[in-house]
């Protein structure tokens, strides 16, 4: 959808029009070298992911079928989390460390419900994890309600049932949670089974068009 020179980013060719800058969304500045590969991605995604996740499970009036498919999400992601950073530190040319000491302490932690002890292990990861993503001021979200209505709409737009893995309404979803986590969902794509796992169709740009749909866009309309 579009390129980076090292200079900076190109313009989309793309329906969408768009001012593009690109920052580090973790909060924390680094030194060290840009790094975008695929893993370092999927690494800071999914703790962002799963930060996020434990925040949900820590609200006092949460369903109880929605905890539960929470608690059983989180657990499956890390028991491959473990692989994940050590193939993020492979791809950034940094000492392979193995990380089975922080994942068993978190599965612990989960385990004796200390969701406090959880999410601050998490925020130490993110810090060695962070994720660059583009910021994009977007100002015709046209082809974003063409994906939205073909891809999510069917089962994205309802209120939640009580079930363990609702499908949340992305405008409200959107508008409850910080941009960066809702890029990371978005950028992982559907988590769960093999039934409801997907591999995520969608670029960086179309990704953040679509966010700026879903904050910006009232679901009625939709």
């Amino acid at each position: 959808m579009f390129a980076i020179q090292a200079a900076g980013w190109l313009k989309p060719r793309s329906f969408l029009t768009c001012l593009v800058a690109t920052i580090l969304l973790s909060g924390n500045a680094i030194a060290e070298p840009f790094h975008s590969g695929e893993h370092l991605r999927r690494a800071g995604a999914e703790l962002q992911v799963l930060y996020g996740d434990v925040r949900l499970l820590r609200q006092p009036k949460l369903h109880q079928a929605h905890k539960t498919g929470l608690i059983d999400r989180i657990q499956g992601s890390l028991t491959a989390l473990d692989i994940l950073l050590r193939m993020a530190d492979q791809e950034m040319g940094r000492e392979v460390m193995s990380r089975l000491s922080e994942t068993t302490s978190l599965k612990h932690s989960m385990a004796s419900r200390e969701y406090e002890q959880v999410e601050n292990t998490l925020s130490v990861l993110l810090e060695q994890y962070p994720l660059r993503i583009p910021v994009m001021v977007v100002t015709d979200t046209t082809e974003a309600l063409a994906i939205h209505k073909s891809l999510c709409q069917s089962c994205h737009t309802t209120t939640l049932g009580n079930v363990e893995r609702p499908a949340y309404n992305l405008f409200e979803q959107t508008r409850s949670i910080p941009r960066v986590e809702m890029f990371d969902r978005m950028l992982i794509g559907v988590r769960g089974d093999r039934v409801t796992g997907i591999d995520n169709p969608l670029t960086d740009f179309q990704i953040m068009a679509m966010i700026t749909l879903y904050s910006d866009g009232a679901s009625d309309n939709y």
